[in-house]
């Protein structure tokens, strides 16, 4: 697969426009991309291993935006929902990218402390980076905004909310997420949860094996289990598009093992699927605008070699546990259970 060209971005060129401010945003935007460029490739620092999340996994990730929204939707989106959507595309993954014994300083010692105790299993640095990335991803851009170009603070802020918003957090609170955030004077706003709905959907779908090449599965394949699972199971997938209403997944592996992992993975961008639907039906009539999200189902098509794949399920008898366990069937006699409820002398 080519590399994206983001001069073919049909985001990028809407907000390209002759408007003073708008152009602003459109410069504001290039300049974030030239910036975090180098910064983002240093991902590999900290994550040898990893599957890809460099620049090349950003503008990914903006493929993917457009893949899932539909044109009327990219012209509806107004200016600053544009900006802050493919600003967020580039900068959502800046978190993997900070050394480990700059961490500390980066989120604060309040912050650090919390974080530690949320999400540290160990000692191991380098996974606790990679659970929290997304929260270092938002005070990254807070305390970057300068540097990284962005036009003001208060576009930094919700960049980087949208930006933490790829992943864990609930997008559903709206005291955080605001249905309509003013950033300009005037009629204008933005609806930040459909933003990070979007974003999060893009980065469930990158899976494919762009993101892990031959010359780097070579010589730096993982040795630890997640990591090669990791590693498998995005080579082992090819395409993801969109037809319709329906996300096609399609992949072909030689491994059980893998063939489960995807399942699993599968299964995964499902529940964000259901979950980002649901968000948008509930915010789909935001003042003027109609928010909306045609991808409503996922299509997998698992090509195996050399097995068949056994989907195995366990399930329960509600009515039998429920008959065994309290029904008269339990005690021989009713007062058997008074008498064993009760402490003996």
């Amino acid at each position: 697969m080519l590399k994206f060209d983001l001069t073919n971005s049909k985001l990028l060129d809407r907000l390209r426009s002759e408007d003073e401010m708008d152009l602003s945003l459109y410069t504001s935007f290039m300049t974030i991309c030239k910036k975090s460029e180098d910064f983002l490739n240093r991902f590999a620092s900290n994550f040898p291993t990893y599957t890809d999340h460099s620049i090349e996994h950003s503008f990914n990730i903006i493929k993917y935006i457009e893949i899932i929204l539909d044109e009327v939707n990219i012209n509806q989106l107004n200016s600053d929902e544009r900006y802050i959507l493919l600003s967020s595309a580039i900068l959502h993954d800046s978190g993997m990218c900070i050394p480990p014994d700059k961490i500390e300083e980066e989120l604060g010692s309040n912050n650090y402390k919390r974080l530690k105790n949320e999400y540290s299993d160990g000692n191991n640095e380098i996974d606790f980076i990679r659970k929290i990335h997304h929260e270092l991803s938002y005070y990254f851009i807070i305390n970057n905004y300068l540097e990284l170009g962005i036009i003001n603070p208060e576009y930094a802020k919700v960049i980087a909310l949208i930006s933490k918003a790829h992943r864990k957090v609930k997008i559903d609170d709206f005291n955080t997420f605001e249905l309509r955030k003013t950033l300009r004077t005037g009629t204008e706003f933005v609806c930040m949860p459909y933003l990070a709905c979007i974003l999060r959907l893009a980065d469930e779908l990158d899976i494919t094996n762009v993101r892990t090449p031959e010359i780097i599965i070579k010589y730096y394949e993982p040795d630890d289990e997640k990591g090669k699972k990791e590693f498998a199971k995005h080579k082992a997938t090819r395409i993801v598009n969109r037809q319709g209403k329906i996300i096609n997944i399609i992949a072909k592996t030689d491994s059980p093992q893998v063939y489960n992992a995807l399942v699993l993975m599968i299964e995964k961008i499902k529940k964000t699927l259901q979950y980002c639907q649901k968000i948008i039906h509930t915010i789909s009539g935001t003042g003027r605008k109609h928010y909306s999200l045609q991808a409503s189902m996922i299509d997998e098509n698992i090509k195996t070699i050399g097995f068949e794949p056994k989907k195995i399920k366990f399930a329960f008898n509600i009515d039998f546990i429920f008959n065994w366990f309290v029904s008269k069937n339990l005690y021989k006699e009713r007062t058997f259970a008074i008498r064993r409820s009760c402490k003996m002398p």
